[in-house]
């Protein structure tokens, strides 16, 4: 059977990646990360957001970024950026379409979360 490739481009609020990211910081995914990091530079031009929960991710989003450790051997997994953030939410629908479905319908989990972050920071899942 023949097939045909189509690229769709799609766009996302902010505060949905916030979400997801806020979820997988908070719980579900900190049984395998953590940073070093204690003070992300400020990007130029930085602006506060104030819908965005936390700082450091208001940071990245405007383009910062931060290593994520491994959280029992320490070795350095990958960067968390706005470049990898893109590149987890097109993972995400290629490859984990479930989660990318539930993310997109407002259904997800901490699952989801981790699923993305790993995603995010390392190009595949990993964990979990």
């Amino acid at each position: 059977m023949k097939k045909i490739t189509v690229e769709v481009e799609l766009s996302f609020e902010i505060e949905a990646i916030d979400q997801l990211l806020t979820t997988a910081f908070e719980g579900g995914s900190n049984y395998w990360y953590h940073t070093k990091a204690t003070n992300i530079p400020k990007p130029p031009g930085f602006t506060r957001n104030e819908e965005i929960y936390y700082t450091f991710l208001d940071k990245i989003y405007q383009g910062s970024s931060m290593e994520i450790y491994d959280i029992e051997t320490e070795d350095f997994l990958g960067t968390l950026s706005m470049d990898n953030i893109r590149r987890g939410v097109k993972l995400l629908a290629e490859e984990h379409p479930l989660h990318f479905s539930a993310w997109t319908s407002g259904d997800w989990d901490a699952e989801t979360a981790d699923v993305f972050f790993q995603l995010v920071v390392m190009g595949e899942l990993v964990f979990g």
